[in-house]
């Protein structure tokens, strides 16, 4: 594979076969191209970008410490050596501009080197650290498990900048010793795409690299040579065993309709932990705050009997998260928009759970 440069234009061109056109070899196939831009016309010397991390430590609503991230991972990650060894912590901080009305602050430890000898602008084992620190969003930080098996390959990214100076210096000074990351979602399905901004500063808190729109998509399952059947507990419906019970829920005009409807869920809920579940996550699909509400004392209970369910529940757009999020007591609720323009497409959504 080749780097092809031409004007402000690039692009990886790579052979997929043998063939040779007088005594060349032809190039086939474009795995990736983009543009390019030799100054970030954004970066101003007087007026140097900063991450405001004390803030953020301030507001974090959890962490959990780089041994503890990678222990959760799913094995088919496969994390060794230096792809493992920077991430220290990482702090769960409540930010609106983010999907999920959270974001995560990453402290990573980089030690002494010089890959810019080795040809390295930046190392693949800082660049994935980073980006890869974004898998936090599967994991619990109270039980520091996560039940998300899949995995995600990256596909597209919008911008990579560069804020450390108007002219390409060494990276390798800025990268050194504690370098803190963040990063936003700016979308999210449970199929994929799942999308990130990041936002990478030094120990000064000086932003040195910016990563927008950072796109991912999840491997097909038998792209995966993972894993044993324990592990595959994903997001993405899948038959396994469980406890069976008979329910008839009461009619929606019914006085105790909701007090059937709460003591059906806990029935459920209470067959998962006994076949062994300790994570379960609840899709609400009702725009409304009713069912939810009448949910709410339940998903506190669960909790304090060692069982940990994670509550998504739909809203009609990305604005109304946080008023539906913050009414109710069970702090472990994530909202999503099902992006359907017509019913039809709903229904095909809601066919996949």
């Amino acid at each position: 594979m080749v780097c092809i440069a031409h004007d402000d234009k690039w692009e990886f061109r790579a052979a997929t076969t043998s063939a040779f056109d007088n005594g060349n070899i032809q190039l086939d196939t474009d795995y990736a191209s983009g543009g390019y831009s030799l100054q970030n016309t954004r970066f101003d010397p007087d007026n140097p970008k900063l991450l405001d991390v004390d803030s953020m430590l301030s507001l974090a609503r959890g962490s959990i410490s780089g041994e503890e991230f990678y222990g959760a991972l799913p094995s088919a990650y496969g994390y060794r050596d230096h792809f493992c060894n920077y991430i220290q912590e990482i702090h769960e901080v409540p930010d609106q501009n983010s999907w999920f009305g959270l974001a995560y602050l990453v402290k990573l430890e980089i030690g002494a080197h010089n890959f810019l000898d080795q040809g390295y602008v930046i190392h693949p084992s800082i660049l994935d650290s980073i980006i890869h620190s974004a898998l936090v969003m599967f994991i619990n930080m109270e039980t520091k498990s996560s039940d998300f098996s899949g995995v995600f390959l990256p596909v597209k990214v919008d911008t990579v900048s560069r804020w450390d100076s108007d002219k390409f210096v060494d990276f390798d000074p800025g990268l050194q010793g504690i370098v803190w990351s963040y990063f936003t979602v700016r979308n999210f399905a449970p199929e994929g795409p799942l999308t990130f901004d990041y936002i990478v500063a030094n120990s000064e808190k000086q932003v040195l690299l910016t990563i927008e729109g950072f796109e991912t998509v999840v491997a097909p399952h038998d792209a995966v040579a993972d894993i044993s059947m324990a592990e595959r507990l994903t997001i993405i419906w899948q038959p396994k065993v469980f406890p069976s019970s008979n329910f008839s829920l009461h009619s929606v005009a019914s006085p105790d309709a909701l007090s059937c409807l709460s003591n059906t869920f806990e029935a459920l809920i209470a067959n998962a932990q006994m076949a062994g579940r300790h994570v379960v996550r609840v899709l609400d699909l009702d725009q409304d705050l009713e069912i939810a509400k009448a949910l709410d004392a339940s998903l506190l209970s669960f909790l304090s009997k060692g069982l940990f369910v994670e509550y998504f529940f739909e809203v009609a757009s990305a604005q109304d998260t946080d008023a539906k999020a913050w009414s109710l007591k069970h702090s472990h609720v994530r909202p999503f928009v099902v992006d359907a323009s017509d019913d039809s497409e709903r229904a095909a959504f809601l066919s996949r759970y």
